[in-house]
């Protein structure tokens, strides 16, 4: 990203995710962690993809590193998660 010059909604990344099992523990859900001020997840159309955006401009000098993360799970029983 380039400081001060790229808007907020700015595109980061394209993230997809898959789960092979059938029925609630093949289906999925996902969040970001620590960054929900300056990054927003959304979703592509039910399909298990998302893309990452800015939600603010920034600064190298207030913050010069970012670290996303993102936390998908499934609705099985009992629920399984990834990092």
């Amino acid at each position: 990203m380039r400081e001060h010059v790229d808007p907020a909604g700015t595109f980061v990344t394209h993230v997809a995710v898959t789960d092979l099992d059938t029925g609630l523990n093949g289906e999925t859900h996902c969040q970001l962690t620590d960054t929900a001020d300056s990054f927003q997840l959304e979703p592509l159309v039910d399909s298990g993809e998302f893309k990452i955006t800015t939600t603010t401009t920034f600064d190298r000098e207030e913050t010069d590193e970012y670290y996303i993360t993102l936390v998908c799970h499934d609705d099985g029983s009992p629920s399984r998660s990834v990092l």
